[in-house]
C-alpha cells in the first residue's frame, strides 16, 4: 500500500510501497510512482517512509533522489526512514543515495 499523508503539524509523510518500480506485471506504469510524490508541498518537513519497501529498481530510486533534491532546494527538511538489509537499502547504498543529504 502506498500512501501520502499529512499530520496536523503540516509534516508530509510519503510511504513507499513494498516494491518501488515502474514495472507492474510486465507493463510500465509511471503514474504508480509519480503519484507518490507531492511536488507542491508548502511545509518545511517531509518524511519518506521506506521501511516497508523491500525491493526497488534503479530508475525509481533515481526519481526518489530527484524528489529529495527538489525538496531540499526549496528548503524542506527531508527525513528518510528505511530498513537495513533489504534490497531497497542495498541499492540505495550502491547509488550513494545518502549523498543527497
Amino acid at each position: 500500500m502506498n500512501t501520502t499523508g499529512m499530520t496536523k503539524e503540516k509534516l508530509l509523510i510519503v510511504t513507499l510501497p513494498n516494491t518501488l518500480t515502474f514495472k507492474h506485471k510486465g507493463i510500465i506504469d509511471f503514474d504508480s510512482i509519480l503519484k507518490l510524490f507531492r511536488w507542491d508541498h508548502e511545509g518545511n518537513s517531509v518524511t519518506i517512509d521506506a521501511r516497508q519497501c523491500k525491493m526497488a529498481d534503479y530508475q525509481s530510486l533515481i526519481l526518489l533522489i530527484q524528489y529529495i533534491w527538489y525538496l531540499k532546494r526549496n528548503h524542506v527538511y527531508v527525513n528518510l526512514r528505511y530498513t537495513k538489509n533489504t534490497q531497497f537499502y542495498n541499492m540505495w547504498k550502491n547509488i550513494d543515495g545518502k549523498g543527497c543529504f
